[in-house]
Parts: C-alpha cells; sequence; structure tokens
C-alpha cells in the first residue's frame, strides 16, 4: 500500500520490516542516522527508528501533502501543499520525551 514504507536490507536484498502508520501516500522520505523521517499526502510527517521500527514521532507539519524534508545539523525542514516551510528543532523532534508542543 502507498501508505506504508518498506526497510530492506541492501546487503541481502530481503525485506527487513514494513513501517505502519501513515494514513495517505508517502510522499518523502529522509534518512538521518538510525532514523528515518518521512512525509504523507496528509500532510503528516513521521519521525522513525529505523533499528525498531518504532515511530518516535508524529509533526502535525502541513494542510494537505508534505512534499520535502530536509535536515542539517539543527534543524529539520519541510515543504507542504499549504505553500508553507516549517522549522523544527531536531534534538527535540528525535527526544521521545520532548512535548510536540516545544518543537
Amino acid at each position: 500500500a502507498e501508505d506504508t514504507i518498506k526497510v530492506w536490507d541492501i546487503s541481502t536484498g530481503e525485506l527487513v520490516r514494513t513501517l505502519h502508520g501513515h494514513n495517505d501516500w508517502v510522499y518523502c522520505l529522509l534518512l538521518q542516522g538510525s532514523h528515518l523521517i518521512s512525509g504523507s499526502r496528509d500532510g503528516i510527517i513521521r519521525i522513525w527508528n529505523i533499528v525498531n521500527g518504532q515511530c518516535v514521532r508524529v509533526l502535525r507539519a502541513h494542510k494537505g501533502r508534505a512534499f520535502s524534508v530536509a535536515v542539517d545539523n539543527r534543524r529539520i525542514l519541510t515543504t507542504g501543499l499549504d505553500k508553507t516551510i516549517k522549522v523544527w528543532d531536531l534534538a527535540a523532534a528525535l527526544d521521545a520525551g520532548s512535548p510536540s508542543d516545544t518543537l
């Protein structure tokens, strides 16, 4: 389905896991260390622990599609169909104990 993300082992070609959580098509992905950041047509950005497959953060980012995601050393930047660019604190977003309203 278009709302899942498949994680493959590139050395063996085997499917490692399927990430479930988005409610619509996944439009963008970015691997950042041991985390995968995904954006969906529903405007949601999810941050996944790629090692265990757990979603560690859900960001209600955009009204409409989340088109792209980028990362520098301190921030996550996302763009969406709503013609906005959102900037998120990377360290806080990766800290599961940090409340979403402080990002």
